[in-house]
């Protein structure tokens, strides 16, 4: 039986493989480019009809004036800065984008970005679920390229290019499933949290910021624990139940170790967030950020497949030794 991979070398193998790849980062270069200088899609029309609704009652509170007046504040910035083709670049996690928020403005260029802006609500809506599967489709075939980069010293794998656009299918069709699945958990999770905290916050806010607490650490330790159901199903093509009871039981073996490349991996991704964003500023650096950015963030992503292709191995062998010994035994 082989030794578990550690921390270091999983990243050490991560990154060695997207410098022998390097073509593994243009998806969120391409992308990270897009989202800076294409066209941009306002969602200032959306706003201006929601704006309405922020009126203040006559009677109310100097307080809640102030709350209502910042609520519109906000909503008009929002409505001049959200860009909404950044849906392409936030449908998947793990796919390293540093446009995810507002685009600095192309001040190298004569001329700015061009701004679209439809007049009609449902055009809007249409968009958001086509973007939003569009960029599932970008992630996938991200991710599948990891994958199948990861893979490319296997010899069960299937390195053809038949067999890389079947993964990228699978992996679409799981993560499109997992996606929704979160969808619809958090909808039904934020609508009777929202109604108690909000009762805990009339009576006391001391109250509504503990049960705030609570609920983020406890939203925090799930997600933990489900770290590696991209990997699983990336890597080795299982469905999503399946990858989320991979995750679990892989989590639960080797919790310190992944822990230890959970924080890791946060730690060198903010470091280098702070570089990215300090050389964003619209100039010729912000494509040196972007390239910077992709191959950190493939890297990390790369070291997370490998960790776990070599922790689930192991688990795997420990199952059939286990079985084996069974065996043995029954036939004495």
């Amino acid at each position: 039986m082989l030794p578990a991979m550690s921390i270091i070398d999983s990243l050490s193998a991560g990154f060695n493989t997207v410098t022998k790849r390097i073509w593994l980062i243009f998806v969120p270069v391409v992308l990270d480019v897009y989202l800076w200088l294409g066209p941009r899609l306002s969602v200032a029309p959306v706003v201006q009809r929601l704006l309405p609704l922020f009126t203040i009652p006559p009677g109310m509170g100097a307080d809640y004036q102030q709350m209502v007046i910042q609520n519109r504040e906000l909503l008009q910035q929002m409505g001049q800065s959200v860009n909404l083709f950044s849906l392409l670049s936030t449908s998947v996690p793990g796919v390293p984008t540093l446009m995810t928020g507002a685009a600095p403005q192309a001040t190298f260029l004569r001329v700015g970005p061009p701004v679209w802006e439809w007049k009609s609500l449902w055009v809007y809506g249409v968009a958001i679920i086509l973007l939003w599967l569009a960029g599932l489709l970008i992630g996938s075939l991200y991710l599948a390229a990891v994958g199948h980069s990861v893979d490319a010293g296997d010899q069960r794998a299937d390195g053809s290019a038949g067999g890389f656009l079947s993964r990228v299918r699978f992996v679409w069709g799981r993560v499109t499933l997992l996606t929704m699945l979160v969808g619809v958990l958090v909808t039904v999770i934020a609508l009777p949290l929202s109604f108690i905290l909000g009762i805990l916050a009339l009576l006391n806010m001391n109250l509504a910021l503990i049960g705030l607490t609570l609920v983020t650490g406890m939203m925090l330790w799930i997600s933990f624990y489900l770290v590696f159901v991209i990997p699983a199903i990336v890597v080795d093509r299982t469905g999503m139940w399946r990858a989320i009871w991979n995750s679990l039981n892989l989590v639960s073996r080797n919790f310190w170790a992944t822990l230890g490349l959970v924080l890791l991996s946060l730690f060198i991704n903010f470091g280098f967030s702070i570089i990215w964003q300090r050389m964003s500023t619209g100039s010729w650096l912000t494509f040196v950020a972007i390239v910077g950015n992709a191959y950190v963030g493939t890297g990390l992503v790369a070291a997370m497949f490998v960790f776990y292709r070599s922790r689930y191995t192991l688990w795997q062998q420990a199952l059939t030794s286990r079985s084996q010994r069974g065996d043995s035994l029954d036939n004495e």
